[in-house]
């Protein structure tokens, strides 16, 4: 109810219904796929511009494997303060552990098998006939199974790869009108 002083007429106000701007900032990210080696870390940036909306958009994340299984990679995504009409970024870091990619281990069978072979042709090398002749033998049997079990490398083929992605959810304070999800697909080779 609305009353002035008025004594002699009555007297209509006019109102009109002024909705605020709903608050709203647009989400992108540089990149949506990572590739990181089991152990290491990996950054992926996200993008902020505001249009109207002043105040904090903090993050949630979530790791799921592609296969299902148990998923041994985390991220983690900075907060962002926006003033209206202007930008911030977010640093979103994914780390492995070293059980992350279905890599396959190295042949330390390799090396035993070597060594084993060496040890039982060492009794032929001391026996008093043609001792010379058969160190050579050892020696020349032995040492290709050595450098076989030396040899190797750490590369890990990328069929051994495994995919996760990294939903990134992001909530805003005071509420806005929240853009949806992004989605990172990190590999993990």
């Amino acid at each position: 109810m609305i009353s002035d002083n008025s004594t002699t007429a009555t007297q209509s106000i006019a109102l009109t219904n002024v909705a605020a701007a709903a608050g709203g900032y647009t989400l992108a990210t540089d990149t949506t796929t990572v590739s990181v080696r089991p152990g290491n870390t990996s950054t992926a940036t996200l993008m902020l511009s505001s249009s109207n909306y002043a105040g904090t958009v903090s993050f949630t994340t979530s790791v799921t494997s592609a296969d299902g299984t148990a998923a041994d990679v985390t991220a983690t995504a900075s907060s962002v303060s926006l003033v209206a009409g202007g930008s911030g970024t977010s640093i979103v870091t994914i780390t492995t552990d070293a059980n992350a990619a279905n890599a396959r281990p190295r042949m330390p069978w390799k090396i035993r098998v070597a060594g084993l072979f060496s040890l039982l042709m060492l009794p032929l090398a001391f026996q008093r006939r043609r001792r010379i002749g058969r160190v050579l033998l050892v020696l020349g049997v032995s040492l290709p199974f050595s450098l076989l079990a030396c040899s190797g490398t750490d590369n890990i083929s990328s069929n051994n790869a495994k995919t996760y992605s990294v939903q990134v959810t992001p909530t805003a304070s005071p509420a806005a009108t929240d853009p949806v999800s992004v989605t990172i697909t990190v590999t993990v080779e």
